[in-house]
């Protein structure tokens, strides 16, 4: 019976004791996880600043052209073409996929694309020659104003 009761107060220090490195390795994992995002958007908005002009072609008022070398994440790489209309970008792959599924889901030949940086773009349509994306531009512009003509190497 001594024994049990040396023993009792031992487990109870030691169980406290674990919870306590539970909380102690939450906390400073949630502030590594807070400063690495925070890099990220700072890294992404100094090379957002240093894009050069032979980038980013601004034909007409409003008319984003956007040179990038993406990969595909889903959809069939056969629905991209040299001028690619991009509806909208997304840092986070599970927004990106809900918007690609829904565009799917409307009957669109959506594609969902990844540059260098790891941005996602959502694709909806595409064509060959740039006079005919800006018409598909100008038509997409009505439901996604902040679509874009994405140029595809």
């Amino acid at each position: 019976m001594k024994r049990f009761l040396l023993f009792l107060p031992l487990m109870l220090l030691l169980f406290s004791c674990c919870k306590s490195n539970e909380k102690a390795y939450n906390a400073t994992y949630q502030k590594l996880k807070d400063k690495n995002e925070e890099s990220l958007l700072a890294e992404r908005a100094q090379t957002a600043e240093t894009i050069t002009d032979d980038v980013v072609k601004k034909a007409d008022p409003g008319v984003v052209k956007v040179h990038e070398v993406v990969t595909v994440v889903l959809g069939e790489d056969k629905n991209l073409s040299t001028y690619n209309i991009v509806i909208k970008s997304f840092i986070n792959r599970t927004n990106a996929r809900s918007l690609y599924n829904r565009m799917i889901e409307e009957g669109r030949n959506a594609v969902l694309v990844q540059n260098k940086d790891m941005m996602y773009r959502i694709v909806v349509d595409a064509c060959k020659y740039e006079i005919d994306a800006d018409k598909l531009l100008t038509a997409e512009k009505k439901t996604w104003p902040e679509a874009w003509i994405l140029v595809r190497y």
